[in-house]
């Protein structure tokens, strides 16, 4: 049984690893690049005034936001459906939904878009993770949460700290730069400091291998 255990929580920490590593830098990427990416879309739709591509860009940046958190959610339900707590699974996601859905509801009703993309945000990343914690401690309680985030708070710090300093390029020194230009650069070195991070750290040792693998081969 405390080999079962043990199996288990190193799979529940490399399933986070695999998650974050994926799922961190694209939401970065979408949020530090959104009114490019509206730019890119709307190229050549002049009846899109600019209001308006403001605003999409906005809910862009917001929803990337919500991306690790939501990529969260798919997993840790695909994990307790896998320990056949369906019923659990279920309740969960009606008290989590019905509980956004309010959020939403006084948000618009408050602020308009701005009070609907908080109460998204709040509640992807603030009310899913604790109802999570709930549901996960009482379903499976042998699993060492704690640790588990643990071992990626390094890569989640490191994403948090590489978003506002790209941000800062983006808005400081690439203002007059080609969209599209900007969607290859700042992904580009975005995912480079990634690597560089993992190979320092050996964070994710799969992509270390992969890459000397496909290093090696040249």
């Amino acid at each position: 049984a405390s080999r079962d255990e043990a199996a288990l929580n190193d799979f529940f920490s490399r399933l986070l690893k695999l998650l974050f590593i994926i799922i961190l830098p694209v939401a970065a990427i979408m949020a530090i690049t959104s009114a490019d990416i509206v730019a890119t879309i709307f190229a050549f739709a002049r009846k899109v005034d600019e209001s308006s591509r403001e605003n999409i860009a906005q809910v862009i940046f917001f929803l990337a936001l919500t991306l690790p958190f939501r990529g969260l959610d798919l997993t840790m339900t695909r994990l307790v459906m896998s320990l056949q707590k369906v019923k659990e699974v279920v309740v969960y996601g009606i008290i989590l939904h019905v509980l956004i859905t309010i959020l939403v509801i006084a948000g618009v009703t408050t602020y308009g878009l701005n009070g609907y993309l908080l109460a998204i945000v709040a509640g992807y990343n603030v009310l899913m993770p604790f109802l999570y914690y709930m549901l996960l401690k009482r379903v499976a309680p042998q699993i060492q949460y704690a640790a588990a985030f643990r071992n990626s708070s390094a890569f989640i710090l490191f994403n948090a700290l590489l978003v506002p300093v790209f941000l800062y390029a983006r808005n400081a020194w690439m203002v007059n730069v080609n969209p599209w230009a900007v969607m290859v650069i700042i992904p580009g070195l975005y995912v480079a400091c990634i690597v560089v991070f993992n190979r320092v750290t050996n964070y994710f040792a799969p992509l270390n291998i992969l890459i000397s693998n496909l290093t090696s081969r040249k």
